[in-house]
């Protein structure tokens, strides 16, 4: 569980960093946090009884991470209960039980998908599924140990007695038991935060300078811890302020009463000394010497502090600690065949299947990357339908930009035009029908279809010329008529009107 909402206000002092930084080093690893993250993916085989190993794959793979990257790895698993968690541990059981008998009710009305949340939730790690991971850790000569009680004291020992040089853990109670160097959140490409102990005068969201190491720890067990119960309304922030004004727990506690705003209970002051003496003397073993040790020693042994773990021969200490002994039942565990610490690799190979259609290469190939603009890579995300009918649509440009539109349209077979007209810049780079003959000229002034009839050049007009030469002619048979002679008279002489002789 870990001090709530610890980290968050320490955030100041959190460094990112790689496991790179820490090649060569020893480091101690909660191996409990691993074995709580690899049981999601199998939760509910485990609450159903079944066999899985999953929880070992994952675990290993972990493991051989840290290889990798030159670190010499510790795991550090958790051991028996402590009287101090008595009550948070059957709290936490009786709350696993209501999750499994929610998930198999789930489970029978077809429900899966809430099945598993709630088989997540029921799930719970056991000394056994630690034993199987430990034969894997020993094929691969890994260090290990199993603490006799809780592995977050044991990580603290080894950290304080030069055997690792950092904590991997999620437990924020590492930084209260003294962890010097503890590393948070690792993620699959060895990105962890870096808390270092030294560095808690230089927070900003709370100020520790003047801060003793007991006055932190006070502060922590104040706010709320596994240990003892917490003041209902009292988190960091409060408990921080509180002892910065009145200097220690007893003040601060006696101040409150007085107050008489929260909820306090009357063995809390008992309840708060035995967590503090929890902290700092718990039971924890001692691989140099092989025996049962305190974190810290004590001025003033006495055989009513079973609170700190219930003493144990040296013997079973070390049978526990090297995981052929169950540290909650203290029997031996049952003789049970080598798990598979690497899954079989099964060659994959691609099917011949001849009925497959050949990949089919893009019409459109988008520019280099380095070389597209906006307009680019908009054509690329729609696809080639969008720049095919974009090409489609496009207008070619014209040949001079200061022509109008309307001088584009297709010319009409004029009758007769002028020298002037063809070297007029209206029929430049187009086609001029040639003069007609002089037999063509005179049937202007004869009906339009006597003149149509008797000439052969005309029948070779187009049907806009013969319907402009229809049109544009008038009936009359006067002298004075004549056919256009620029192009400016023949848009004169068809808008004028036709005049009857009188």
């Amino acid at each position: 569980m870990g001090i709530t909402n610890l980290l968050p206000q320490l955030k100041s002092i959190t460094t990112s960093t790689t496991l790179e930084n820490y090649r060569g080093k020893t480091v101690a690893v909660d191996g409990y946090c691993w074995l709580h993250r690899g049981v999601y993916s199998c939760s509910q085989e485990l609450c159903l009884g079944q066999e899985t190993n999953k929880y070992v794959k994952y675990f290993m793979d972990r493991v051989e991470y840290l290889l990798t990257c030159g670190i010499v790895p510790y795991i550090v698993f958790d051991g028996g209960y402590l009287p101090m968690k008595k009550l948070k541990e059957e709290e936490r059981r009786s709350s696993r039980e209501k999750h499994r008998e929610s998930g198999l009710q789930y489970l029978e009305n077809k429900n899966y998908e809430m099945a598993r949340q709630s088989f997540i939730k029921a799930v719970d790690v056991s000394p056994l599924m630690a034993h199987r991971v430990i034969q894997c850790l020993k094929k691969r000569n890994v260090k290990y140990i199993v603490a006799p009680y809780e592995a977050d004291a044991q990580m603290a020992y080894l950290a304080r007695n030069g055997l690792v040089d950092a904590v991997i853990s999620e437990d924020s109670d590492c930084l209260p038991f003294g962890c010097h160097t503890v590393l948070f959140k690792m993620d699959q490409v060895g990105n962890v935060d870096e808390i270092v102990l030294k560095d808690l005068a230089n927070n900003k969201a709370l100020s520790f300078v003047g801060f003793s190491d007991d006055m932190f720890l006070d502060m922590c067990i104040l706010s709320g811890c596994d240990y003892v119960a917490s003041i209902p309304g009292l988190g960091v922030k409060k408990s921080h302020g509180l002892l910065q004004r009145y200097g220690s727990w007893k003040k601060v506690v006696r101040s409150l009463r007085l107050e008489g705003k929260l909820t306090i209970a009357k063995s809390y002051e008992e309840d708060f000394e035995r967590a503090r003496l929890t902290f700092r003397h718990q039971r924890v073993y001692d691989p140099t010497t092989q025996t049962l040790v305190n974190l810290t020693p004590l001025e003033s042994p006495s055989s009513e502090m079973d609170f700190l773990g219930p003493i144990i021969p040296d013997s079973i200490a070390k049978d526990i600690a090297e995981g052929n002994m169950d540290p909650i039942t203290q029997t031996p565990f049952p003789v049970m065949p080598m798990p598979t610490c690497q899954p079989k690799l099964i060659p994959f190979t691609i099917p011949r299947d001849a009925t497959r259609k050949p990949l089919v290469k893009p019409a459109f190939i988008s520019p280099e990357a380095n070389k597209e603009n906006a307009f680019t890579r908009m054509l690329s995300a729609a696809g080639n339908s969008l720049v095919h009918r974009s090409a489609m649509k496009r207008k070619q440009p014209f040949a001079d930009a200061n022509v109008n539109k309307w001088m584009y349209k297709k010319p009409l077979n004029l009758i007769d035009v002028s020298e002037a007209a063809k070297n007029s810049r209206f029929f430049k780079n187009s086609t001029v029908v040639s003069s007609p003959p002089e037999e063509m000229k005179s049937s202007f002034l004869t009906p339009p279809d006597e003149a149509i009839s008797t000439s052969e050049e005309v029948k070779t007009l187009s049907p806009i010329a013969k319907a402009n030469t229809t049109s544009m002619l008038p009936k009359s048979t006067s002298t004075h008529v004549k056919a256009p002679r620029t192009l400016f008279d023949h848009f004169r002489f068809q808008a004028a009107p036709c005049h009857k002789s009188k």
